[in-house]
């Protein structure tokens, strides 16, 4: 009565450590470990014998990485220098993929968000990722000379950095977002000019002024960039490659939230700023490569 059957014998787990042993990867299909996420090493494209991995691009400017995408005409084709609509609402221009001069010939569109000298930040910044990411690019002496010119425009601005400045804590909208792209534009050229990643531009420091500075007035402290969604995504995806632990998490979760936004205004927006910072981040690695600093 007492004795069990072979069907009543309660089930036991199997020794490790529950629902991870289920995840672990054999050995044909390795992954690296990288922050907090695992991403796929980089495969060998003329090996038809491995089965195909993807990096796509919002990982890959994360972990500043090569694109990997089977079969090389994909590879091909996803790594063609950004399209720019054609039309944009003034509020979705983006340094990533404006025409010239977008941001100054718009300024009475955007004034609630962007002040004259902000604007032309916004300009001289789209002028040299064009200039990277044109086919073919432009010599490269010449894209650091403009980019080292502007980041020493910027360096002399009185903003608040690393809690050093003349200037009370920003207070209005205006002033704040000044602030950012100020900055943002800095780390940026500091990375052109010096052929730095982004991840090593963007210091402990300077994120903690970018948190700071997006975080003040809350709880509405980010409807300021709803106003100006193609500048706030610019804005997130320079930072994102330093940000971990809980920044990175906010600001990939702020990443996919304006991707959406751009996407219901134009479907490629955003891919077509993922592609304007990747092909930045690519050219950056490629200089390096060639002074023997990668």
């Amino acid at each position: 009565m007492g004795s069990r059957t072979k069907h009543s014998v309660p089930f036991t787990r199997p020794k490790g450590d529950g629902p991870t042993q289920r995840r672990l990867r054999s050995p044909n299909r390795p992954y690296h470990r990288l922050g907090n996420h695992h991403v796929p090493p980089p495969l060998p494209i003329s090996n038809s014998k491995t089965k195909p991995h993807r990096l796509d691009f919002e990982v890959a400017i994360r972990h500043e990485r090569p694109l990997i995408v089977l079969p090389p005409s994909l590879l091909t084709l996803m790594s063609q220098s950004p399209s720019t609509p054609t039309t944009l609402r003034p509020a979705f221009l983006s340094p990533l993929h404006s025409p010239p001069n977008a941001f100054t010939q718009n300024l009475a569109s955007l004034s609630h968000s962007l002040d004259a000298s902000t604007a032309e930040i916004l300009d001289d910044i789209s002028f040299l990722i064009s200039a990277i990411n044109s086919t073919p690019p432009s010599p490269a002496p010449k894209i650091r000379g403009t980019a080292s010119w502007l980041l020493a425009r910027l360096e002399k601005k009185d903003v608040k950095f690393n809690n050093k400045s003349s200037k009370a804590e920003p207070s209005t909208d205006t002033q704040i977002i000044t602030q950012v792209i100020t900055l943002t534009a800095l780390i940026l050229t500091h990375s052109i000019t010096h052929l730095l990643p982004l991840s090593t531009s963007y210091t402990t420091p300077h994120l903690a002024d970018l948190f700071s500075l997006l975080s003040l007035s809350q709880p509405s402290s980010l409807k300021r960039w709803s106003k100006i969604p193609g500048v706030f995504f610019w804005v997130l995806l320079v930072a994102c490659p330093a940000a971990e632990g809980e920044r990175g998490m906010w600001l990939r979760s702020k990443m996919a939230a304006t991707r959406i936004v751009l996407a219901l205004e134009d479907y490629g927006l955003p891919f077509s700023g993922l592609r304007g910072v990747w092909g930045v981040q690519r050219w950056i690695e490629g200089e390096r490569g060639k002074e023997g600093g990668g």
